[in-house]
């Protein structure tokens, strides 16, 4: 949380900045730039759990997908979102 904290304060000192940058008749509102702060944050935590797996071993009756779904569910107790690249 300690983390989070510290980064959603880092983002909130960029605001005036950001904000004196956009001309007025753009329609920006504080909403505007709060939903963005959000976002923003959500996705650097998101990006902050990613896992890149490398050498699970092949199964013959299951996809990559289905196998490690398999694995994180029984042995982990976490169903991951798995995004290709």
């Amino acid at each position: 949380m300690h983390k989070l904290n510290n980064k959603v304060s880092e983002i909130e000192s960029h605001i005036p900045a950001v904000a004196q940058s956009v001309p007025a008749s753009s329609g920006t509102t504080d909403v505007n730039i709060k939903t963005c702060i959000v976002k923003t944050v959500q996705d650097i935590n998101r990006r902050d759990s990613n896992v890149v797996v490398t050498g699970f071993p092949k199964q013959e009756h299951e996809t990559d997908d289905e196998a490690f779904l398999s694995f994180c569910e029984s042995d982990l107790a976490v169903k991951p979102v798995i995004v290709w690249y």
